[in-house]
């Protein structure tokens, strides 16, 4: 198994555990998530392998059918996280790829924010982007 391989693992991993944690700790923000994210369907690849959203379900699988694809490498991933890179230039320098209509995509950035607003709040947010960033390492 490829490193990248290890890092997706773990990835997949670390999201399940956020996505626990956003539910136990900031409660309010987990309620708007839920709301903003039902019935949306995203497609995450990262590097070689594929992941599929679904409120608060992360699996290990691939979907053609889903409302937004997203495709990025897991270094670029982890750049957009420590703001060593903006989304915008990430788009534009075809670092990160992302699909799907309009109010999809808006719904997906809202939740994207409340995500990441909720994990700067959790006390345990800092250990998880700590672990992320061991499996860059790896």
């Amino acid at each position: 198994m490829s490193s990248s391989s290890c890092a997706a693992d773990g990835l997949l991993q670390l999201s399940q555990r956020a996505l626990a944690v956003l539910r136990s700790e900031t409660p309010e923000h987990a309620r708007h998530y839920a709301e903003v994210m039902r019935g949306l369907e995203v497609s995450l690849r990262v590097d070689d392998r594929s992941f599929l959203l679904r409120g608060w379900e992360l699996n290990a699988d691939a979907s053609s059918s889903a409302d937004i694809t997203l495709s990025i490498g897991f270094g670029n991933l982890l750049a957009l996280l420590d703001a060593r890179l903006d989304l915008l230039d990430a788009l534009r320098a075809e670092r990160v790829f992302i699909r799907g209509e309009c109010s999809a995509l808006g719904r997906a950035s809202q939740g994207m924010f409340i995500f990441l607003h909720a994990m700067a709040r959790c006390t345990s947010g800092p250990s998880l982007l700590e672990a992320l960033r061991e499996l860059e390492a790896e």
